[in-house]
């Protein structure tokens, strides 16, 4: 809520693949839900896709 930081993305990692809570941390105005991935190569390869989307 502090007009500082609006400008840094809110992602939310979590195990969740709920389309309840989905929709909650959108509603709270997270810009991206990400769902843990299930192994390691696949959280490398999403962290890679992760920082070219939301850093400069």
């Amino acid at each position: 809520s502090n007009t500082r930081f609006q400008h840094i993305p809110t992602i939310v990692f979590t195990t969740s693949s709920s389309h309840r809570d989905k929709q909650t941390v959108y509603d709270m105005g997270a810009n991206c839900f990400i769902t843990k991935p299930d192994t390691f190569n696949k959280l490398i390869e999403l962290t890679s896709c992760i920082s070219k989307l939301w850093l400069p």
